[in-house]
Order: C-alpha cells, then structure tokens, then sequence
C-alpha cells in the first residue's frame, strides 16, 4: 500500500482592479517604478491576442500558418492622464479622512447585517476589554491522505511535516488588508483604523450582544462620514473640473477674439496702404497731366529725336535710370589718379593702347581658301603637324616604370577536401554490406528519378517553351524571320485594305444616314400635314352639317315669315282697296247723284260734266286746304298711327332675328359666311329683303326722332 497526498487549490482571487491606480482616489504608490508596474500590469490583463494568418504559407503544409497579435486595446479615455505626474498631483490633492469602520466603510469590515436591538441592555454587565492578546486553538485543515496499491512497493510516505494545530493570532496578522500602495506607508488615516479595530477586537471578547449592536452602529456612523467627505471632495473636485473648464472655454474665446481683432486691423491696414498708394498714383497722373507730359505709348522716331534739341537723346531725365543703349559711351575712369597732378602726368607718359579693331590687317582682301575657318582648319598638313607634336610630348612626358617590391600578393592556400572513409567490414558481413549499398544507390537512383520526373512534369510548359526558343535560334530561324515578314505585311495589307474600307462605309453610311433621315423626316411631316388636313377635312364636314341643318331650320322659319308678311301685305292692300273703292264710289255716288237731279232739273249733260269737274276740283281744293289747315297734333296722330301698325310689328321681328342670329354666331364658320355672301349676291331676293329690312330701319329711326 501507498499513501497520496493531495493538496487543494485555494481560489485564485485578484487583490485589485487593472486601472485602480487611476480610477482609485486611495491608491498610493511609492514612486515612478511602482507606476509603471501597475501600468505593465493593467496592460498584462486586459491584453487580447488575435490569430493572424501568414499569408505566404496560409494554404501549404508548412509551418507557420498563423500567428499571435496583440490588439491595441486600451479602454482607459484619452481625456484621462495616465502619467506619474498626474498620480502625484492626484496623492497630494487627497484629503486625509478616517475611516469608518462602523459607518460607511462597515460593508470592507463585515459580512453579517446590523441586527437590530430588542431587548435592553443589562446594567450589571461589566465592559473592561482584556489588555493581553490571547491565542486560541482554531482547527485547521490539512492535507488528506489516501491510501493506494502499487505493484512495486508497499510502503507509506510522509509528504508534509507534521506541525501542532496551534494558530496564534499576533495584532500583525490583522493588517492583511493593508498593503504597499494600499494603506502602506501608514498615515493618520491608516492609524485611525488600527485604533478602531483595536476598539473593535475589545468589543468583541465581551459577549453582550448590545454592545456588538453598538459598535456595529458606530461603525456604520463613520462609515457614513466617510462616505459625506468623499461625496463633499468630489464636489469640490466637479466645482474645479468646471472651473477650469468655463476658464479654458473663456481664454479661448478670448484669443479667438484678439486674433480676430488682429486679422482685422491687418485688412484695415492693407487696405489704408492700398487706398494710399492708388491716392499717390492718382496724385501723380494729375500732377503729369496738368504739366502736359503724355505717358502713352507712342513709336520712336528716329527723325524727331534728332532734329528736337529738347528731346531725351541730347538731355535725358535722370530719374529714368540708365540708358542701355549708351553704355559704350561711358568710360570708366579712376578719379583717384585723375584728382592728383602726379596721377595725370603718368596717364600722359603711358603709351597710346593697341586698338582693338586692326582696320589695316582687316581690310585686305583674303584668299579664297581662307574665307571658311573650318575649312581650312584642319589639312592634311595640319594633321600631320598636330600627331607628331602630341607624340613628342607623350615622349617628353614618359615616366619609367618601378617594381613594387613592398606590395606582394598573398595567396591563400586552398584546403584539400577530406578523403571519404568507410568503417572496417567483415568479410563475413561484405556480401550484407554490398546488397546495402547497392539497395541504397537503387533507393537514391530512384528517388532523384522520381524528383527529375516531377519536376519535370511541373516545368512541362517551361521545357517546351524552351525548346520552342531552341528551335526558333536553329537554322531555321531565317525562314521563320520571312515567313513572319510575310505574315506582318499581309496583316499590315489587311489592316489598311480593312481601314479603307471602313472608311468607305462610314462615308456611305453618313450618306446614306443623312437621306434615309431626311426622308423619314419629310414623310413625317407629311403624315403630319395629312392627318391635320384630315382633321380639318372632318371638322369642315361636320360645320357644314350643322349649317345645312341650321340652314334648313331658318329657311323655314324665313318662308313662314315671309308668308306671313305677304299674308299682311296682301290685307294692308286689300284694305287701302277697299278704302279707296269706297271713296271712289262715295265721290261717284255724290257726283252721280247730284249731276243726275241736276241735269233732269234743269242742267244738260255737257253741263253737268261741267259741274262735275268743278266739284272735284273744289273737293281737291276743300281737301288741301284742309290739309294744309291740320295742326301738328293731327300730324303726330297720323304718323304714330302709321308706326304702331306698318314700322313697329317689322321693328321687332328684325330685333328677334338678330338675337336668334347672335345666339347662332358662335356656331357659325367662315366658309358659312363666305357661302351666305355667295348665296346673297347669286339671289336678288335677299339683297332686295335685305335692302327693305335696312329702310325699314331707317324708317323707325326716323320715326322715333319725330317721337321724340
């Protein structure tokens, strides 16, 4: 039998946060390094590795395909400063406080609630803590032991030492919590809580419940003061934060307003520059103008600038500069030597300078060799002249040659391979060996083989453009030349015989485009023009429908009316017949009468006709008189009379026509009108009623004025 020990994993815990160095208003820490360490450690444990393949072995069977990368996460705000100096201002704008252990702070403390307190505490309960620390014995834990069997042992083993259950509790091992850069190095704050839960540990060794409950209370009330300074500092750190921020949002503005400010007064002040400087040019064309001096281009004139004594050619303004086309007119004198008698005597005693032009050697007349430099540079003559003269100084200027006996090559000696040997065999293991190694060339022959094979066979399309490259540098290859000479020109024939005529067809194409468009355009509009024509035909067809139809309709109404006027006209005449007849017989009857009892009385017949004409002529005159004694009322009667029975009943049935033909009008067309014009001037009838119907109007126009 064997014995096992097994130990148990205790739970893996985190003491703190990754960004607690930040975020955490107590974290302390000692200086810089300790910072970084916290920084490195934040990075360790937030750190996320992402699998990236490696693309040129991402599809093979080598290694690797992929890779590990690291993201670049950092979840902490960029508004956030991470740096040591920002922790130190942080450490020393901490205020101080204590801690409550029985108030805000309670819940890092304890892990049972606040049972309240229901019956009241006894008075003779005596509480006086205990000064000494004592120990007590806790039962602890260790390791198991399990017993098994092996095969080839039997026996026990002691894997940890025995130690007594003895667990002494030192004040040190209270201040677990405590750690550097969390409570260490030890402040008042730290001292504070030490003392409490020393007053704490008193406490508890008293076994009264109430007084538990009361320093539980204790603790919550100064945990609660904790938490209303934390609560006032960070009010008071919000109070700052706005601050400097409303500060920083008015100094902004502030520069933003003074550079305004200055942009502005540079535009002022370029544009006053500007404005003074167009005001001085100005200023300076009147000044020109009102002193008569022209600016304007004009040409030079050559003539004019000579024959004028005033111009700039005999006096020119200085302020113009320097002419260009009188520098050679310029000499440059030294005014030192010039300012001294001395200096003048010696310009006297120096000799007259060559010129610079030898008019004399000039003027002669040159060969006809010697017009052309370049021609004539370079002869036979002269070539030969200028190789022997550079041969003579390569002669002169050669240089004897010496050994460099300081300089010497090193050779290096080559290293001579290995000879190959071969371990001792024996002859009764030769025969072994030689099938060995003969198996082996069999086994390498076959595998270079095999790599030849696949290489081959993966290089196929190489190998044969290779041999085609091979081929094509044979003899051959003159033949290939021509025939590919050949091939080009009838690709260059087919290519322009092609282009002409694709040339030839746009043409023909344009053209026959262009007539096609313009017949299609000319038969549009002529479908176009037939169709309105057509549309027109059917409207004329219609309008003359409904003229006829109206036509006949008013030619009844025009034959009954005229029927009707020859009806009245025929009474009227029938009438005044009558009238007169009875007049006639009346005067007969009168006439007859008398010249009857006249003529059997005592009157002859000749004389009774006689007295007949004499009657008449009486009655003629009787009846003119009569008329021509009438007043103007007897008149007015008459010719009312005569309107309200022959002019008004025509009046009004003319009115009725012409509000019938008013209402008709807007049906009427011209080619109506053109046929009533037609029809009125081929029937003289009409133009008779028409010319009656206009007199009969005159004749109411006329007999409402003598109404009126």
């Amino acid at each position: 039998m064997a014995t096992q020990t097994q130990l148990r994993n205790r739970p893996k815990y985190c003491p703190s946060r990754p960004h607690d160095y930040i975020y955490d208003p107590v974290y302390t820490v000692s200086g810089a390094k300790d910072h970084r360490r916290c920084v490195m450690r934040a990075a360790r444990t937030q750190a996320q590795f992402q699998v990236c393949p490696i693309f040129p072995t991402m599809f093979s069977d080598l290694c690797p395909r992929t890779s590990l990368a690291l993201k670049c996460l950092d979840r902490v705000p960029n508004s956030i400063d991470k740096s040591w100096s920002a922790k130190q201002r942080a450490m020393a704008e901490r205020p101080t406080r204590s801690i409550d252990v029985d108030g805000v702070d309670r819940h890092h403390f304890f892990r049972r609630p606040i049972i309240p307190l229901l019956h009241p505490i006894l008075p003779n309960v005596r509480f006086t803590p205990e000064d000494k620390l004592k120990e007590e014995e806790r039962p602890t834990k260790g390791p198991e032991t399990r017993a098994t069997q092996t095969d080839y042992r039997e026996s026990e083993t002691q894997t940890i030492p025995w130690a007594p259950p003895h667990v002494g509790s030192s004040e040190v091992l209270t201040l677990a919590m405590l750690s550097w850069g969390h409570g260490l190095p030890a402040g008042v704050h730290e001292v504070e809580i030490i003392q409490r839960a020393r007053v704490r540990r008193a406490w508890e060794g008293v076994d009264t419940e109430d007084v538990l409950h009361a320093v539980e209370r204790d603790e919550w009330a100064f945990r609660e003061r904790e938490i209303q300074e934390i609560h006032d500092m960070r009010l008071e750190l919000a109070k700052g934060l706005l601050d400097s921020v409303q500060r920083g949002w008015s100094e902004r503005l502030d520069h933003r307003l003074d550079r305004y400010w200055a942009y502005k007064q540079r535009e002022k002040e370029e544009r006053l520059k500007a404005i003074r400087h167009k005001y001085a040019r100005e200023v300076r064309k009147l000044a020109l103008r009102h002193s008569g001096v022209h600016k304007k281009y004009r040409r030079l004139n050559v003539v004019e600038e000579h024959t004028d004594i005033t111009s700039e050619l005999y006096g020119p303004q200085t302020r113009f500069g320097e002419d260009p086309r009188r520098r050679n007119e310029l000499i440059s004198v030294d005014t030192k030597i010039l300012s001294q008698i001395k200096g003048t005597e010696v310009l006297e005693k120096l000799k007259k300078p060559k010129p610079a032009f030898d008019y004399e050697k000039m003027s002669v007349p040159k060969a006809h060799g010697e017009l052309c430099i370049r021609e004539t540079r370079w002869t036979e003559d002269m070539l030969r002249k200028l190789h022997e003269d550079l041969g003579a100084l390569r002669v002169k200027r050669e240089v004897p040659r010496h050994s460099m006996h300081l300089v010497s090559k090193v050779e290096e000696l080559e290293e001579r391979p290995l000879t190959p040997s071969t371990e001792v065999v024996l002859d009764d293991d030769e025969s072994t060996y030689q099938a060995t190694v003969f198996f082996q060339k069999v086994i390498k022959g076959r595998a270079v083989q095999t790599l030849m094979s696949r290489g081959s066979s993966r290089c196929h399309e190489l190998i044969q453009e290779l041999k085609t490259t091979q081929a094509l540098q044979d003899a051959g290859m003159s033949e290939i030349n021509e025939e590919r000479r050949s091939v080009l020109m009838a690709q260059r024939a087919d290519y322009v015989n092609r282009n002409k005529e694709e040339l030839v067809l746009e043409a023909v194409d344009a053209i026959t485009g262009e007539n096609v468009a313009t017949l299609l355009d000319l038969l549009s509009k002529e479908l176009c023009r037939l169709q309105d024509e057509r549309k027109a035909h059917a409207f004329a067809i219609l309008a003359t429908r409904e003229r006829h139809r109206r036509e006949a309709a008013e030619a009844g109404r025009r034959q009954a009316e005229e029927r009707r006027r020859r009806e009245h006209d025929e009474m009227f005449k029938q009438t005044l017949k009558v009238r007169q007849d009875t007049v006639d017989l009346y005067l007969e009857d009168v006439i007859l009468v008398d010249v009857i009892l006249d003529a059997l009385d005592w009157v002859s017949e000749q004389e009774a006709r006689q007295h007949v004409r004499q009657m008449a002529r009486r009655i003629d005159e009787a009846a003119y008189e009569a008329h021509s004694r009438s007043g103007y009322l007897e008149q007015e009667e008459m010719v009312a009379d005569m309107i309200h029975n022959y002019v008004l009943p025509e009046v009004q049935k003319r009115l009725v026509r012409d509000k019938m033909e008013r209402r008709q009008k807007k049906y009427l067309t011209g080619g109506s009108c053109d046929m009533w014009v037609d029809e009125i001037i081929d029937n003289p009838a009409l133009s008779f009623l028409i010319m009656v119907a206009n007199l009969l109007l005159d004749v109411c126009a006329r007999g409402l004025t003598i109404i009126s």
